[in-house]
Order: structure tokens, then C-alpha cells, then sequence
């Protein structure tokens, strides 16, 4: 068994009314090991777990797996299940690494002595329940959703790659070079607006293969196109004066001249129409599109 230190909580029905065990719950502390061992050790709060983990890995054992815990605030879980409580759920104090590794561990050493060959989260229809699952709890955060709450699936992960004999490493490969080599060739045919990948990336092979003799040149090209964005005699930005003709400005007052106009043709949140703020949506081909037109008109500009 993983090495436990006994607490011994005097909150628990002897035996398990009869019930076999079937299912492990998951709990977090909201709180700290020092004062979960408080509250499981007082008489007056009727309430304790058959385990608890600290954030530094070490296991408290409140109550044999042969009792009956109390803490899922239903008799038929708590007869049939083994209860772990986690350190962490607060905004002060997160669910550590150490601590659910020590959980896997645990969960997994529970699991060999009961015969599962696996744990499995499935709601109540796993061996691996949440408490906030649990009918009859008003635990509706315990044990992944409160802050800096417990990831279980991590646990379980890790509790299952104990199981399969990896020590917490990886488990046994399932896929298989066929499955592999399939995959592969499903990607490199896929199509994306008419193009197949394998050309995409032939093409972005080839950019690359061009890039170092094209660099000098772009580095050669930055100070004009510096100089065509600050330049003050541009009658294209689309402003006009009030005289009606266009108007000469700067860089930073054509920026915030666009951003005035992009933010007026914004619908506005307010008006209850998210469908109108879906057709402004650009499709990935409108997208490739005015990519290709910007790129072009840069080559354009620094070529003046």
C-alpha cells in the first residue's frame, strides 16, 4: 500500500452496511491539510475522508477503507466508495503538482487492490466520481471547479499510466505505423480552399529556400518603405479636407482617422443583432486575399 500517515478521525460508521466498494471520490480541501485534519479530528462537525493530501505529496489517513467515511453527503456513496480530499481550492492556495501526484499514486494503488484494471471518469457510471456530481451535495465547485481547484483528469491520467505498468511514463503504444502512415497521407491530401496541403507547403519549402537571398534586399527596401508611411504628400489615405480635396496628413493622423471610421462601421453590442456581427466575419479565402493585395502593393511601393 502507498505509505499513509493514521490521523484517525472519529467521524465514520463502522463497516460498509453490507456494500462493496466500487468508486473513488474526489475532493478538494478549499483549505489546507493542517486544517482539514483539524475539522476531521472534532466530534461536533460530523464530517471526515477516508484520505487527504497535502500540497507536498504527504497522506493522511482519517478513516479505514473497511468504515465508512462521511463526506459525500449521501449514505449509499460513502458506503460504496474510498474519499480523497485534495489541498488547494482557494485563490490563495492552488492544488499542487506534488499533491496530485501523490493522489495518482494513491488512486491507483486503491484500484490493483480492488481489481479495476482502469480508472474512468464517466459522471456516476465510472469508478471515479466528483463530489459536486453527487446527488444531494451542495459541494457544486468540489473538486475542478473552485479556484485553483483539482485537475482529476491529470489524476487519473497519471494513476492509469501507473496501472499499465509505465511507472507514470507513458503507456503501452496503441497506434500502429499503418494507423500512422494513414493519418499522414489524410493530411497531406486534405484540400483547403482548392489547394492541397502538400503544395501549401511545397510552396511555403520554397519561400524558405528563397528567404536569405531575399533579405538583404527587403533590409535595403526598409528606409523607403519607413519613408512611404511618414510622408506627409500621400493622396491616398481616402481623408479629405474641407475643401473637398484630399487631405495631407501625417502617419499617426491617418491611423486614428482609420480607426474612427473601422470603429463606426463596428455594429454596437448593444443593439441585440449578433446576427449582423456575424456576417462581418472574414472568411479565410477574403482573408488570403487582402494579404495578397497588401503584400502586393508593398513590393509596389518599395520598389519607387
Amino acid at each position: 500500500m502507498v505509505n499513509a500517515t493514521w490521523v484517525g478521525s472519529p467521524n465514520y460508521e463502522p463497516g460498509r452496511r453490507g456494500q462493496t466498494i466500487d468508486h473513488i471520490t474526489l475532493h478538494i480541501m478549499a483549505g489546507y491539510l493542517a486544517g482539514t485534519d483539524a475539522t476531521f479530528l472534532n466530534p461536533a462537525t460530523k464530517t471526515s475522508s477516508t484520505y487527504g493530501i497535502g500540497a507536498t505529496g504527504a497522506i493522511h489517513q482519517y478513516v479505514s477503507e473497511s468504515d465508512t467515511a462521511w463526506s459525500d453527503a449521501d449514505w449509499l456513496s460513502n458506503a460504496t466508495g474510498i474519499s480523497i480530499e485534495h489541498e488547494g481550492g482557494l485563490n490563495s492556495n492552488r492544488c499542487t503538482r506534488a499533491c496530485m501526484d501523490a493522489s495518482a499514486r494513491l488512486c491507483a494503488d486503491i484500484a490493483r487492490r480492488m481489481g479495476w484494471p482502469r480508472l474512468v471518469h464517466d459522471g456516476l457510471n465510472g469508478n471515479v466520481y466528483l463530489h459536486r456530481e453527487i446527488p444531494g451535495t451542495d459541494h457544486t465547485t468540489c473538486p475542478d471547479l473552485a479556484p485553483n481547484g483539482l485537475d482529476y483528469q491529470y489524476v487519473i491520467n497519471q494513476a492509469n499510466k501507473i496501472l499499465a505498468g509505465n511507472g507514470g511514463g507513458e503507456e503501452t503504444e496503441v497506434v500502429t505505423q499503418n494507423d500512422i502512415n494513414k493519418i499522414a497521407e489524410a493530411v497531406w491530401q486534405y484540400k483547403t480552399h482548392g489547394t492541397q496541403a502538400r503544395d501549401r507547403l511545397t510552396g511555403i519549402d520554397n519561400a524558405a529556400n528563397g528567404a536569405n537571398n531575399q533579405l538583404r534586399s527587403i533590409m535595403g527596401n526598409l528606409k523607403k518603405v519607413i519613408n512611404m508611411l511618414l510622408r506627409t504628400d500621400s493622396n491616398a489615405s481616402g481623408m479629405l479636407g474641407i475643401d473637398g480635396k484630399p487631405n495631407r496628413a501625417d502617419l499617426w493622423t491617418r491611423i486614428d482617422w482609420m480607426d474612427k471610421r473601422i470603429r463606426a462601421l463596428i455594429p454596437n453590442p448593444g443593439n441585440k443583432r449578433p446576427d449582423k456581427t456575424a456576417e462581418m466575419h472574414l472568411t479565410d479565402e477574403t482573408i488570403d486575399r487582402i494579404a495578397d493585395k497588401v503584400i502586393a502593393k508593398l513590393k509596389l511601393e518599395t520598389r519607387k
